[in-house]
């Protein structure tokens, strides 16, 4: 079982803090427990991130032209000492093995009407890699509200089992067959929604990068009570299949 850390906050500016908190809350029991930090951490995130297997930042955040390892990926303590993923590095040794911030932006976001070379998604996945991380999700814009966080959900929950990029594919499946709540998607102008498919729209589920390292994950524990089936025995070179020998 991953050790779990997820950050509670708002996914999009327009989200109610409430619905941040409870998206947490379904997610930590979906995947069978996890620590949910809202506000502050109790330790900086450079060292607090060692302690756990996987992270869900459900926070508004960007790299903000510090360099690959000068932002902080937990958001909550950023700008102070001890913040940054260079923080992560240092002694004692550790590292989460999935990083998912479903709430990070690029100048994507704003049809590129802000500046912006382009090398945001390439420099923070860079750094989180050369962190240790095996899995990174991230997002080039902020979609926020109910979907974003059933997307979430069950990539995360799937991930332990399936490779990573099967885990995601299933994850979008779902999404697009399922029927939005205009009042649960800030992004979403209530009276113009007149079609529930509209959560097949791109702009729902087409915005996420996915990086892995491409490693197979670990057997499935839901297998390891099965009894594996005998191996057939093997044919003798140059016999034909379901051809009897008799001993001398």
């Amino acid at each position: 079982l991953l050790r779990t850390g997820i950050v509670a906050g708002r996914l999009s500016p327009r989200d109610e803090e409430s619905l941040a908190m409870a998206g947490a809350q379904a997610i930590a029991e979906s995947l069978g427990g996890a620590v949910i930090f809202a506000r502050e951490l109790p330790a900086p995130s450079g060292l607090l991130a060692k302690l756990q297997d996987r992270w869900i930042v459900l926070a508004d955040q960007e790299e903000s032209g510090r360099g690959v390892l000068g932002w902080a990926p937990l958001v909550l303590d950023g700008g102070k000492p001890g913040s940054s993923l260079a923080d992560s590095m240092r002694l004692p040794l550790g590292r989460p093995r999935q990083v998912i911030l479903p709430a990070f932006h690029t100048p994507a976001e704003v049809g590129l009407r802000r500046p912006g070379q382009g090398e945001e998604l390439f420099v923070a996945c860079c750094g989180l890699m050369s962190a240790g991380c095996q899995t990174v999700l991230l997002s080039r814009w902020r979609v926020g509200g109910q979907s974003t966080l059933d997307l979430v959900r069950e990539f995360a929950q799937e991930l332990p089992y399936t490779p990573a990029s099967a885990a995601w594919q299933r994850s979008v499946q779902l999404a697009l067959s399922r029927p939005l709540d205009p009042a649960r998607e800030g992004r979403l102008k209530a009276p113009r929604v007149e079609d529930a498919s509209v959560a097949a729209h791109p702009f729902f589920w087409a915005g996420y990068l996915l990086v892995d390292r491409g490693a197979a994950p670990p057997p499935d524990p839901r297998e390891l009570g099965r009894s594996p089936q005998a191996p057939a025995a093997p044919v003798g070179a140059g016999d034909a299949p379901g051809q009897d020998h008799a001993k001398p």
